[in-house]
């Protein structure tokens, strides 16, 4: 049994690094009866439990790609330490993929490797020098991707979350895994408040069973998933999730620890399909 310290709870309470006081919380969250908790700001209508119980149907060619991962903000990076120094692009960001979310893609991509996925991870910069247009580039990645590898299943867009106070102090997520501190993983679902998307329910139903893995497995690692009125091109793929590892005031090394953990609990979920 793993030994579990909840430090940063389910509904991803956040320290500063500086001042170790909580972010404010935002309105609108939601609870399902499996116990999952989701921020819900613009009031969309779901049944998280009966899609959390909709079957996947995944088909996984052992010969072909199954995921694809990429980052629309390929750039953003953590708090620099000692083991992992960076020379900046922009605050936060550094065009260093040894140091930005790259390397929390490599490790994501590498575990799924091990468990027998296919995984294409697209590497390429896409916000910078220009910050405008980074989700514009990535919808002609991911449709390029999809075009010529149609048994591309999932799609992840890893990034790094954000969040300071008015002083300008970087929170951080924490969660303690078998005595060990790292980041926590935010889950950001697009819906169609604003532009049409069929397949936001279906994204939804993945990240739900990804989140309910997640809780299962390493109680305190998911933070709550959050949906927007915006798409952020998850209308091209009935899996595709925004994957927030971490934040501005999480370490590189906290980051590398959570991408293993969510790994892990993402192969099962696809893997059980």
């Amino acid at each position: 049994m793993r030994k579990i310290l909840i430090i940063a709870l389910a509904l991803g309470l956040m320290l500063s690094l500086a001042a170790c006081k909580t972010a404010p919380d935002p309105s609108g969250y939601e609870k399902s009866a499996s116990g999952i908790t989701i921020q819900n700001t613009y009031g969309v209508a779901f049944d998280a439990d009966a899609l959390l119980n909709q079957p996947l149907k995944l088909k996984l060619p052992a010969n072909k790609p199954n995921v694809l991962i990429i980052h629309s903000h390929t750039s953003e990076a953590y708090t620099p330490t000692e083991l992992f120094p960076y020379t900046e692009s922009d605050p936060y960001r550094t065009q260093d993929p040894t140091r930005n979310v790259v390397a929390v893609g490599n490790v994501i991509a590498n575990a799924l490797t091990e468990r027998g996925l296919n995984v294409i991870h697209d590497t390429t910069v896409y916000d910078h020098p220009q910050y405008d247009g980074s989700y514009d580039r990535t919808f002609d990645a991911v449709s390029d991707y999809l075009d010529q590898y149609p048994s591309i299943e999932i799609v992840l867009d890893i990034h790094r979350d954000a969040a300071e106070d008015s002083a300008g102090n970087q929170y951080k997520t924490i969660a303690v895994i078998d005595g060990e501190t790292c980041s926590q993983v935010s889950l950001f679902l697009g819906t169609d408040v604003k532009l049409k998307h069929k397949k936001w329910r279906d994204n939804l139903a993945f990240a739900l069973k990804l989140d309910y893995e997640m809780n299962l497995g390493y109680p305190s690692l998911a933070r709550p998933i959050t949906l927007s009125q915006y798409r952020y091109n998850q209308h091209l793929c009935p899996q595709f999730l925004i994957v927030e590892v971490g934040s501005t005031g999480n370490t590189l090394e906290e980051s590398l620890v959570a991408a293993g953990y969510f790994a892990d609990s993402l192969a099962n979920v696809i893997l059980a399909n």
